[in-house]
């Protein structure tokens, strides 16, 4: 039970990495906007999924090796890179990469979802160490949500490391936990959503596509919400859909060997997303720079799968020996 629940999770977090890559590839802007509106929520929602409370210092360490060293080394490393291939040492970048992450980082932007991770998955072990009272504790975390939310809305500065989303995320973490929580004690409505037939997914997904496209741009990085109502809700909709998804992609894959060979890849990439969430974009920017000019779509297509093969043997190459530390390993 406990193994093929770790599968589809790792089939979630597989399909939130590719959506990511893609809006990163960029196809236009109506996919880059249904997907900014749910891709980073998922992550921090599994995060509070599996979220365990640890003793402090042992909390702190497990999330400084396995976030804060993979952000400071491919950080700098991937700025450096791009350095190389445009003929020019960026300062400004290395100063926002220890200060205002989200922002001026270029070929290396998205590494701000590590530090925005350590601050929301420190913040919430802190609140579940504090305070006992889940009532309340839901209540200081909805306030904490919407802080981050309107943060940019009254302050013209933004925070160090992404804290303002990690407020955001503290949210997410928090209904993850919940979800995992009331699934244990088999609540009705949790075991409804976590298990949709066919045809309430078809209808869900259809209100859910309204949502997203009623309400405007959302984009965590830049603390870009708009409707706070319509993005919770869209956010959270998507999020369960996307489980039972992943769990039908490991239904069916018992029976069907092409689909449990997407299974297979889409858990490998789920069960590596530091390495493709790090390398991602310097890759991408390189094979812009390298690839001759085609048909549009065309080349896209190909950085992306090039993208893919990539990453795939460099973190099979970096897992094999003591540098896995590097990809939070």
């Amino acid at each position: 039970m406990e193994r093929a629940r770790t599968d589809y999770f790792d089939v979630y977090r597989g399909i939130g990495i590719l959506c990511m890559i893609i809006c990163h590839v960029y196809i236009g802007f109506t996919f880059d906007k249904f997907v900014h509106a749910f891709h980073m929520p998922m992550f921090f929602f599994v995060t509070g999924y599996f979220f365990s409370i640890k003793k402090t210092s042992v909390f702190l360490k497990k999330k400084v090796r396995s976030l804060i060293v993979p952000y400071i080394f491919w950080g700098c490393f991937n700025l450096l890179v791009y350095g190389i291939f445009n003929g020019t040492f960026y300062k400004e970048a290395f100063i926002h990469l220890i200060w205002n992450n989200t922002d001026g980082l270029m070929a290396v932007g998205a590494v701000w979802f590590l530090t925005a991770l350590f601050w929301a998955s420190m913040g919430y072990h802190c609140l579940q160490k504090l305070i006992k009272n889940k009532l309340f504790q839901s209540v200081i975390i909805c306030f904490i949500f919407c802080f981050g939310v309107y943060f940019r809305k009254f302050f013209s500065f933004s925070l160090p490391w992404a804290m303002e989303q990690a407020c955001v995320a503290i949210g997410f973490i928090h209904l993850g936990k919940c979800t995992k929580e009331r699934e244990i004690l088999q609540e009705n409505i949790i075991s409804k959503l976590l298990n949709m037939r066919w045809y309430i997914m078809a209808v869900a997904s259809l209100i859910d596509v309204l949502l997203i496209f009623l309400n405007g741009y959302v984009n965590m990085r830049i603390c870009e919400y708009s409707n706070i109502v319509l993005f919770a809700l869209s956010a959270t909709l998507s999020i369960y859909l996307l489980i039972n998804l992943s769990k039908l992609v490991c239904q069916f894959s018992s029976s069907c060997n092409f689909l449990k060979k997407i299974k297979q890849w889409l858990a490998s990439v789920g069960k590596n997303s530091i390495s493709y969430l790090c390398l991602n974009q310097i890759i991408i920017c390189s094979l812009v720079k390298l690839l001759p000019f085609f048909n549009e779509y065309l080349r896209k297509a190909v950085i992306f799968i090039m993208v893919l093969f990539i990453i795939y043997f460099f973190d099979k190459l970096i897992s094999s020996c003591r540098m896995k530390i590097l990809i939070g390993k």
